[in-house]
């Protein structure tokens, strides 16, 4: 057994024995089930924000799920797990853009550092949650001391 299979049954024998405990004093487990695995799923997600190759398909096969496991588990969200990882990115790149120590760093460079491969991508999904371009942004933000106006409703 690899040591990373050896660290996921270990997670899965805690769970287990926190969902008995649960279950013992009364508590339903099914919902508390989904929202531990979600909190994995979540704390994965923050732990490799960064990798330009983090997926539904890597997380399953770190978490030693299915991929429509995952996607079960955020079905009754606000967002899929795909729209997970990109807001969390989008909110990482926001607080760079803000950061006065990042500003020498391109817009390009900072999406990059967070996973995002294409530009274009990121130029797209950064106005979609703002309504402003990230160059936009970072104006706003530094005309502001680095406090922007410009937050979003998910953050």
């Amino acid at each position: 057994m690899t040591s990373e299979a050896a660290r996921g049954a270990g997670d899965l024998i805690s769970e287990l024995i926190s969902l008995s405990l649960l279950e013992t004093s009364g508590r339903g487990t099914a919902v508390t089930h989904m929202e531990a695995f979600r909190d994995r799923i979540r704390y994965y997600v923050g732990q490799h924000l960064r990798d330009p190759r983090l997926n539904v398909a890597r997380i399953a096969q770190a978490l030693n799920c299915s991929k429509r496991h995952l996607h079960n588990a955020f079905q009754d969200q606000e967002e899929t797990l795909a729209q997970h990882i990109v807001r969390r990115r989008l909110q990482a790149c926001m607080v760079d853009l803000r950061e006065p120590g990042q500003a020498a760093l391109t817009i390009a460079e900072i999406a990059d550092s967070w996973g995002f491969s294409s530009s274009t991508h990121f130029g797209r999904r950064f106005r979609e949650l703002t309504s402003m371009s990230p160059s936009e942004f970072r104006a706003i933000s530094t005309e502001e001391g680095g406090c922007s106006a410009a937050t979003t409703e998910h953050a």
